[in-house]
């Protein structure tokens, strides 16, 4: 389980991609992603989906107001297996870039069974991460 809390983006309204390492190269293309967003103001949930993407959309409308920030955790399946597709699923919330609480909720997979996971790295579609904590924990059988 990835834990992130007080991830501040560089630039306001910026979507939060995640990328899977496998092996010793990240992938960039082949991701499988489903995300449920709310919003405070009561509307109704809605979905961003993706099919052979570059990566795993987290988030959408990043802000980098002084006082917002994005968090979440982030469970990762099967990251040893050589023959099930690797899988990340996630619950998040966030100050977005209208200064809307919003939640999401979503999960993502790749293709490709036959390499262990090595790592996972998130990042804005345009800008920087000018700060945040990140926290690995492994969790016991």
């Amino acid at each position: 389980v990835i834990v992130v809390s007080g991830l501040k983006s560089s630039l306001n309204n910026k979507q939060l991609w995640l990328q899977m390492k496998l092996g010793g190269s990240y992938i960039t293309t082949g991701y499988r992603f489903n995300v449920q967003h709310q919003v405070d103001d009561g509307s109704a949930w809605w979905s961003q989906i993706g099919d052979n993407q570059i990566g795993a959309l987290v988030a959408s409308g990043l802000s980098n107001a002084t006082s917002s920030s994005f968090n979440g955790e982030f469970s990762i399946h099967n990251p040893t297996s050589t023959t099930l597709k690797k899988m990340v699923k996630w619950s998040a919330c966030q100050i977005n870039e209208g200064s809307r609480t919003s939640f999401m909720e979503g999960g993502s997979s790749l293709p490709t069974p036959t390499t262990a996971l090595t790592g996972i790295r998130l990042f804005p579609n345009d800008g920087t991460i000018t700060s945040g904590k990140f926290r690995l924990y492994g969790i016991a059988k």
